[in-house]
């Protein structure tokens, strides 16, 4: 019953929300800013789904550690992506309440998403660079996780991402409370998603 249960944020959840953002992107709801920052938090969240899927499930030869490395950093890009998305829609759902047009609104989108999905990768890269811990099955050895540099360069740009992005939701929260929702909303997402790929 665990595992069907651990299953459902993958195999039901997942395609629902990529059904959600084909209807949003053939409709005229993409051509709005918001939808857009909707929309590519999005891909980055089933980046990740897709990715923590492929690093999670199979076992991975230690020949093929670059395999697993390159997934796991894919992973990571998703994660992190996604958490630049949301304090974009945070950010540009705070402005629009206080009726002011500041740097989420007048900012190039194609600037925006550059930093969306190309930061992400350029932090996440060394992780390549930190080897593995293996295991034996069977007398033939396999890549059971990243090496422990590479696990806590994980945790560092984990727990930074989400620290910035909590402290900005904060902020913005406790000057327009109209925002509750948009942030908790968010919040409970990042804490949803963080806890299913622990397990």
């Amino acid at each position: 019953m665990s595992s069907l249960l651990h299953c459902i944020p993958d195999f039901i959840l997942a395609p629902a929300y990529i059904y959600l953002l084909y209807c949003i992107f053939c409709s005229h709801l993409y051509f709005n800013r918001f939808y857009k920052f909707f929309f590519s938090t999005g891909i980055c969240g089933i980046v990740s789904v897709v990715f923590n899927i492929l690093v999670s499930r199979p076992l991975y030869p230690s020949q093929f550690f670059w395999v697993f490395a390159l997934f796991v950093i894919l992973n990571q890009c998703g994660s992190v992506g996604a958490t630049i998305g949301k304090f974009y829609i945070v950010v540009h759902r705070f402005q629009l309440l206080r009726g002011k047009s500041e740097i989420i609104l007048n900012a190039s989108l194609s600037n925006l998403f550059y930093v969306q999905f190309m930061l992400p990768l350029f932090i996440s890269s060394p992780i390549i660079l930190c080897g593995m811990t293996p295991q034996v099955i069977g007398g033939r050895s396999y890549v059971l996780t990243l090496s422990d540099t590479g696990n806590n360069i994980q945790r560092i740009l984990n727990t930074t991402t989400y620290s910035l992005y909590f402290i900005v939701s904060r902020k913005c929260l406790k000057q327009q409370r109209q925002m509750i929702i948009v942030t908790a909303v968010c919040c409970f997402t990042h804490i949803l998603k963080a806890g299913h790929q622990m397990q």
